[in-house]
Protein backbone atom coordinates (compact mmCIF):
# COMPACT_ATOMS: atom_id res chain seq x y z
CA UNK A 1 0.00 0.00 0.00
CA UNK A 2 1.20 3.72 -0.72
CA UNK A 3 3.26 5.96 -0.20
CA UNK A 4 6.75 3.95 0.44
CA UNK A 5 8.42 7.40 -0.32
CA UNK A 6 8.75 10.07 1.84
CA UNK A 7 5.17 12.33 1.94
CA UNK A 8 4.97 15.80 3.39
CA UNK A 9 1.46 16.83 5.31
CA UNK A 10 1.37 20.72 5.96
CA UNK A 11 -1.25 22.42 7.68
CA UNK A 12 -2.07 24.65 5.65
CA UNK A 13 -2.47 22.14 2.47
CA UNK A 14 -3.17 19.21 3.50
CA UNK A 15 -2.24 15.64 2.21
CA UNK A 16 -0.87 15.61 -1.13
CA UNK A 17 -2.59 12.54 -3.48
CA UNK A 18 -0.65 9.74 -3.97
CA UNK A 19 -0.75 6.83 -6.50
CA UNK A 20 -4.12 4.69 -4.78
CA UNK A 21 -5.41 7.52 -2.93
CA UNK A 22 -8.39 10.06 -2.50
CA UNK A 23 -9.44 12.59 -0.47
CA UNK A 24 -12.47 12.89 1.59
CA UNK A 25 -11.42 16.66 2.60
CA UNK A 26 -7.41 17.53 1.81
CA UNK A 27 -7.02 16.73 5.62
CA UNK A 28 -8.33 13.01 5.07
CA UNK A 29 -6.68 10.53 2.76
CA UNK A 30 -8.17 7.51 1.90
CA UNK A 31 -6.62 4.29 0.82
CA UNK A 32 -9.21 1.60 -0.56
CA UNK A 33 -6.72 -0.89 -1.57
CA UNK A 34 -5.00 -2.56 1.56
CA UNK A 35 -4.52 -6.01 0.35
CA UNK A 36 -7.59 -7.43 1.61
CA UNK A 37 -7.11 -11.03 0.90
CA UNK A 38 -9.51 -12.68 -1.04
CA UNK A 39 -10.87 -15.61 1.61
CA UNK A 40 -10.95 -12.36 4.16
CA UNK A 41 -13.40 -13.27 7.02
CA UNK A 42 -15.33 -10.65 8.15
CA UNK A 43 -15.79 -12.68 11.67
CA UNK A 44 -12.17 -13.22 12.30
CA UNK A 45 -9.39 -11.19 11.25
CA UNK A 46 -6.73 -8.55 12.00
CA UNK A 47 -5.88 -5.52 10.12
CA UNK A 48 -2.31 -4.35 10.91
CA UNK A 49 -1.05 -0.75 10.03
CA UNK A 50 1.67 0.49 10.34
CA UNK A 51 3.27 3.56 9.75
CA UNK A 52 6.63 6.06 10.02
CA UNK A 53 6.42 9.07 10.80
CA UNK A 54 8.38 12.67 12.03
CA UNK A 55 6.90 16.10 13.28
CA UNK A 56 7.63 19.41 13.10
CA UNK A 57 6.88 23.08 13.45
CA UNK A 58 4.90 22.65 16.56
CA UNK A 59 2.78 19.99 15.62
CA UNK A 60 2.67 17.49 18.21
CA UNK A 61 1.64 20.68 21.16
CA UNK A 62 -0.77 22.74 18.65
CA UNK A 63 -2.73 19.59 16.44
CA UNK A 64 -3.00 15.82 15.74
CA UNK A 65 -3.28 13.55 13.52
CA UNK A 66 -4.19 9.58 13.24
CA UNK A 67 -4.33 6.38 11.28
CA UNK A 68 -7.88 4.83 11.22
CA UNK A 69 -8.39 1.37 10.95
CA UNK A 70 -12.21 0.09 9.82
CA UNK A 71 -13.57 3.43 8.32
CA UNK A 72 -16.56 3.79 5.66
CA UNK A 73 -14.42 5.48 3.76
CA UNK A 74 -16.60 8.36 2.96
CA UNK A 75 -18.26 11.40 5.14
CA UNK A 76 -21.46 12.39 4.69
CA UNK A 77 -23.27 12.10 7.90
CA UNK A 78 -22.40 11.82 11.88
CA UNK A 79 -21.18 8.49 12.30
CA UNK A 80 -19.65 7.59 9.13
CA UNK A 81 -16.00 8.62 10.50
CA UNK A 82 -16.43 5.99 13.13
CA UNK A 83 -13.65 3.57 13.11
CA UNK A 84 -10.42 2.84 15.76
CA UNK A 85 -7.50 5.44 15.68
CA UNK A 86 -4.11 5.12 16.59
CA UNK A 87 -3.58 9.26 17.02
CA UNK A 88 -0.60 11.43 18.05
CA UNK A 89 0.08 15.02 19.06
CA UNK A 90 -2.43 17.28 21.28
CA UNK A 91 -6.23 17.15 21.63
CA UNK A 92 -6.07 18.90 24.81
CA UNK A 93 -4.26 17.19 27.12
CA UNK A 94 -0.40 16.41 26.61
CA UNK A 95 1.48 17.72 23.97
CA UNK A 96 3.13 15.04 21.88
CA UNK A 97 0.71 12.05 23.13
CA UNK A 98 -0.07 8.95 21.69
CA UNK A 99 -3.85 7.27 22.05
CA UNK A 100 -6.09 4.90 20.71
CA UNK A 101 -9.29 6.30 19.69
CA UNK A 102 -12.89 5.33 18.77
CA UNK A 103 -14.14 8.12 16.67
CA UNK A 104 -17.86 8.69 16.09
CA UNK A 105 -18.77 5.16 17.51
CA UNK A 106 -21.82 6.12 19.85
CA UNK A 107 -25.05 7.37 18.12
CA UNK A 108 -25.52 10.13 20.78
CA UNK A 109 -26.08 14.21 19.85
CA UNK A 110 -22.15 14.53 20.30
CA UNK A 111 -21.79 11.81 17.14
CA UNK A 112 -20.15 14.36 14.72
CA UNK A 113 -17.36 15.43 16.95
CA UNK A 114 -13.77 13.88 16.35
CA UNK A 115 -13.39 13.65 20.21
CA UNK A 116 -17.13 13.71 21.50
CA UNK A 117 -16.93 12.93 25.12
CA UNK A 118 -18.46 9.44 25.20
CA UNK A 119 -14.87 8.01 24.22
CA UNK A 120 -12.75 11.40 25.71
CA UNK A 121 -11.70 9.03 28.34
CA UNK A 122 -9.08 6.42 28.58
CA UNK A 123 -8.74 4.24 27.12
CA UNK A 124 -11.06 4.61 23.94
CA UNK A 125 -9.90 8.30 23.45
CA UNK A 126 -7.11 8.40 26.01
CA UNK A 127 -6.25 11.59 28.10
CA UNK A 128 -3.23 11.30 26.87
CA UNK A 129 1.17 11.07 28.08
CA UNK A 130 3.48 13.28 26.37
CA UNK A 131 5.72 10.25 24.72
CA UNK A 132 6.85 12.04 21.14
CA UNK A 133 9.34 14.64 20.57
CA UNK A 134 9.28 16.34 17.33
CA UNK A 135 12.35 15.90 14.99
CA UNK A 136 12.37 12.00 15.48
CA UNK A 137 11.03 8.73 13.30
CA UNK A 138 8.45 7.18 15.02
CA UNK A 139 6.47 4.02 13.85
CA UNK A 140 2.81 4.43 14.61
CA UNK A 141 1.10 0.98 14.87
CA UNK A 142 -2.44 -0.23 15.29
CA UNK A 143 -3.89 -3.54 15.08
CA UNK A 144 -7.82 -3.29 14.57
CA UNK A 145 -8.96 -6.88 15.55
CA UNK A 146 -12.50 -8.84 14.36
CA UNK A 147 -12.98 -11.40 16.67
CA UNK A 148 -16.04 -13.53 18.00
CA UNK A 149 -18.55 -10.80 17.33
CA UNK A 150 -16.30 -8.22 19.20
CA UNK A 151 -13.86 -5.06 18.06
CA UNK A 152 -10.76 -4.74 19.65
CA UNK A 153 -7.55 -2.19 19.30
CA UNK A 154 -3.83 -2.43 19.88
CA UNK A 155 -1.77 0.45 19.43
CA UNK A 156 1.80 1.44 20.06
CA UNK A 157 4.68 3.78 19.22
CA UNK A 158 8.14 2.86 18.70
CA UNK A 159 11.55 5.16 18.12
CA UNK A 160 13.30 4.55 15.28
CA UNK A 161 16.75 5.35 16.39
CA UNK A 162 16.32 3.53 19.62
CA UNK A 163 14.28 0.75 18.98
CA UNK A 164 12.11 1.57 22.12
CA UNK A 165 8.40 1.60 21.99
CA UNK A 166 7.41 4.70 24.31
CA UNK A 167 3.93 3.87 24.24
CA UNK A 168 1.48 0.57 24.36
CA UNK A 169 -1.51 -0.26 24.65
CA UNK A 170 -2.93 -3.86 24.75
CA UNK A 171 -5.76 -5.23 23.06
CA UNK A 172 -9.16 -3.11 24.29
CA UNK A 173 -12.27 -4.64 23.15
CA UNK A 174 -14.48 -2.07 22.48
CA UNK A 175 -17.99 -1.21 24.50
CA UNK A 176 -19.37 -0.53 20.80
CA UNK A 177 -18.37 -3.35 18.48
CA UNK A 178 -21.99 -3.66 17.50
CA UNK A 179 -21.38 0.37 16.24
CA UNK A 180 -18.51 -1.06 13.74
CA UNK A 181 -19.39 -1.24 9.99
CA UNK A 182 -18.45 -5.01 8.65
CA UNK A 183 -18.69 -3.39 5.41
CA UNK A 184 -15.84 -1.36 5.77
CA UNK A 185 -13.58 -3.40 2.91
CA UNK A 186 -10.48 -2.71 4.52
CA UNK A 187 -10.53 1.17 3.89
CA UNK A 188 -7.32 2.64 6.08
CA UNK A 189 -8.11 6.88 6.59
CA UNK A 190 -5.03 9.13 7.74
CA UNK A 191 -6.75 12.33 9.18
CA UNK A 192 -5.07 15.38 10.31
CA UNK A 193 -6.91 18.13 12.93
CA UNK A 194 -5.00 21.10 12.73
CA UNK A 195 -4.45 24.93 13.95
CA UNK A 196 -5.40 27.08 11.60
CA UNK A 197 -2.78 29.75 13.87
CA UNK A 198 0.14 27.01 13.34
CA UNK A 199 0.67 27.24 9.80
CA UNK A 200 4.05 25.69 9.31
CA UNK A 201 2.92 22.32 11.49
CA UNK A 202 3.23 19.30 9.88
CA UNK A 203 5.05 16.17 9.53
CA UNK A 204 6.55 13.86 6.79
CA UNK A 205 5.79 10.38 6.32
CA UNK A 206 6.46 7.59 4.65
CA UNK A 207 6.21 3.26 4.58
CA UNK A 208 2.82 3.02 5.32
CA UNK A 209 1.79 -0.96 5.49
CA UNK A 210 -1.32 -2.86 5.96
CA UNK A 211 -0.74 -6.49 6.95
CA UNK A 212 -3.98 -8.85 7.06
CA UNK A 213 -3.73 -12.13 9.36
CA UNK A 214 -6.15 -14.02 11.21
CA UNK A 215 -8.18 -12.73 14.87
CA UNK A 216 -4.97 -14.59 16.66
CA UNK A 217 -2.22 -14.15 14.40
CA UNK A 218 -0.27 -11.10 15.34
CA UNK A 219 2.24 -9.80 12.47
CA UNK A 220 5.99 -10.15 14.54
CA UNK A 221 7.50 -6.77 13.99
CA UNK A 222 5.22 -5.23 11.34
Amino acid sequence: MPPDNIQQYKSTTGFPLVYDSRHINPHALVFDNTGRPANYNPANNRHTIVMDVRFSDGYLAACHMGIIARHKGSYSVAGDNRGGAVIAGNWGYSPGSVALEEIEITNTKDNGDSHHRPSAQYPRGAIGEAKLEELRWYRLVIESISKNGSIGHAVRATDKSTGQTVFSLPTFWSDYSANYDSRDAGKVVLFSISDPNKPAAGFVYTRLISYWSDADEVIANP
